[in-house]
């Protein structure tokens, strides 16, 4: 399953966040939905 974040261009790095951890956490979060119903997501952000 692949999850799409929309942002606007200039928000793009403040949703990846310094040095990632934002998205980063996004991804912890999104992991404990893998490791309850198994399946698998990617996510990918896009700026508009």
């Amino acid at each position: 399953m692949e999850i799409i974040l929309y942002a606007n261009q200039q928000d793009v790095g403040k949703l990846i966040g310094k040095e990632g951890k934002m998205i980063g956490a996004i991804k912890t979060v999104i992991s404990g939905c893998k490791a309850k119903d198994g399946k698998s997501y990617r996510i990918n952000v896009e700026p508009v």
